[in-house]
């Protein structure tokens, strides 16, 4: 989990998501599974 904490923070900023629309988008959810990396199975 804190690996995709970091390589989402490292990613910034993050120019596709507008500023005046930061009320629609501030909080993201998102899943993550370890296939998704392409690791354990």
């Amino acid at each position: 989990m804190q690996n995709a904490i970091s390589a989402l923070q490292s990613c910034q900023p993050y120019a596709m998501l507008p500023a005046d629309k930061y009320s629609e988008w501030k909080v993201l959810d998102l899943s993550f599974t370890p296939q998704d990396f392409g690791g354990a199975s």
